[in-house]
């Protein structure tokens, strides 16, 4: 139980980092903040909850939530820190794309680890 407690947990941090991201931030003045692209940035977070609270592999789902974490982390110290130019705010474009494949990826791989796992009759 305490797996799927840290996972959910994980997730949450997740999505509070992405409305963090969203709405806590200093922006320019004719920079609008959007409800969708907050939807669209805490997506795989969303969906690691979801995964958090149905599915059986939750050990896996603790590797992704930290994968996702970094990449989070990442893009934040890549926009909002170490800015080196008008475009790398591009990557919340892309990165909500890359965390659904790590999310896709670590649940095919907490597949094929349960089911080589499993008991041989």
């Amino acid at each position: 139980m305490r797996a799927r407690s840290l996972a959910i947990v994980l997730a949450i941090i997740g999505i509070a980092f992405a409305v963090y991201v969203e709405y806590g931030t200093t922006r320019a003045a004719d920079v609008e903040r959007s409800f969708g692209l907050f939807v669209f940035e805490a997506g795989p977070w969303a969906l690691l909850l979801v995964l958090a609270l149905l599915s059986p592999f939750v050990r896996t789902l603790n590797a992704i939530a930290l994968i996702l974490l970094a990449l989070d982390v990442f893009a934040y110290y890549i926009v909002f820190i170490a800015s080196q130019n008008e475009t790398s705010a591009v990557i919340y474009l892309y990165k909500p794309f890359y965390g659904f494949a790590v999310v896709a990826v670590g649940v095919l791989a907490g597949v094929l680890i349960a089911r080589a796992n499993a008991p041989r009759s």
